[in-house]
């Protein structure tokens, strides 16, 4: 039986029913209080390996949670003027909106933002139908937010075309009105 390559379970049965056989044996029991302090010293240096692992990872994963919030927790900040009172009420409502835990509440702050980014876009006097005209006929270097809001306003539509048919999570909800927070920041519209 050269180089078997098998487990032999019927050895491994063995070694647990003669251990249970022997367990009440004197001699067995003085060999294992005999190297009790080593299983207790290898119990114990396992136990603070394991540990140690547990609190860096537990600390690491503290780590990203910190920097997912600093990217996509930065949308929930008050928008509120240097007196205190809220500059755009509009924006406030779809804050709250992103801050369920409802994914139709989600779609909801999406949509309403894009409405804030069409009646921003007319305010400031760009022509076209819809925003998607509008956006088109934005010089790019008047627009430096341009990118943000076009990938906004694509995502908004799908939302609005593709209905509940369209997976959306918190994370990608967030990452969207942060696009949203980016432009209407640009032209101080919050």
């Amino acid at each position: 039986m050269n180089g078997v390559d098998f487990i032999n379970i019927q050895y491994i049965f063995y070694k647990i029913y003669e251990f249970s056989v022997n367990f009440g044996d004197v001699e067995f029991r003085t060999d294992i209080m005999r190297q009790w302090p080593l299983w207790a010293m290898f119990s114990l240096l396992i136990s603070l390996v394991i540990g140690y692992f547990v609190l860096y990872y537990n600390k690491k994963i503290k780590e990203v949670a910190k920097m997912e919030d600093k990217i996509f927790g930065a949308v929930i900040a008050k928008t509120e003027g240097t007196e205190g009172e809220v500059r755009n009420e509009r924006w406030e409502r779809v804050l709250v909106h992103l801050d369920t835990d409802s994914q139709s509440e989600w779609r909801t702050a999406i949509l309403e933002a894009d409405i804030i980014l069409d009646e921003m876009t007319r305010k400031m006097g760009y022509h076209g139908e819809t925003l998607g005209e509008r956006l088109k006929s934005v010089e790019r270097s008047d627009f430096l937010t341009i990118n943000q809001a076009w990938e906004a306003h694509k995502i908004r539509n799908a939302i609005a075309h593709e209905g509940s048919n369209y997976i959306l999570t918190k994370r990608e909800a967030k990452r969207v009105i942060d696009m949203y927070r980016q432009v209407f920041e640009e032209f101080e519209f919050i």
